[in-house]
């Protein structure tokens, strides 16, 4: 698989997360909250126009990777496995499920491991994980104040 396949491939997938992400904002705000009027806002007036300009652009991107990737090969022949995008879902929801139990720092630590896990290229990932354990502590804690459990104990 040529670098350009691959690059095209990989815009067409983060064109339909993006335009998911955006019709699941778009489904909370409205089943959350009122959208009320453009002159009278409501609270999901805002969400909801900021999820349908997600859904556009997401949609935007994906039609241009679709339609600039060669067609030259069959679908099975292309390489695709779901390992990458599942150990992403995984590893967003691993850190949910842990930050309270182990602290933000091992619940960052064992998010990046695992999302670097699904790439074939995860030297530069895994280096970076260090990097990023002790930084998220460090923004959310320490800069915005939030009252996060940092450590395990």
């Amino acid at each position: 698989m040529s670098a350009t396949h691959k690059r095209l491939q990989g815009e067409f997938l983060s064109g339909i997360a993006i335009a998911l992400l955006g019709a699941g904002a778009i489904a909370l705000a409205t089943t959350e909250h009122t959208l009320g009027t453009a002159a009278r806002m409501g609270a999901g007036y805002m969400p909801t126009i900021l999820g349908a300009l997600l859904v556009l652009l997401g949609g935007l991107i994906a039609v241009r990777a679709w339609l600039s990737s060669p067609r030259s090969r069959a679908p099975d022949e292309a390489g695709f496995t779901l390992r990458a995008p599942l150990l992403m879902l995984g590893a967003v929801i691993l850190f949910a499920l842990l930050v309270d139990q182990l602290g933000i720092i091992v619940a960052s630590l064992l998010t990046v491991i695992t999302a670097a896990i699904g790439s074939r290229e995860a030297k530069l990932k895994e280096t970076l994980a260090m990097v990023l354990a002790f930084s998220v502590p460090l923004l959310f804690v320490q800069v915005l104040g939030l009252p996060l459990k940092v450590w395990p104990l």
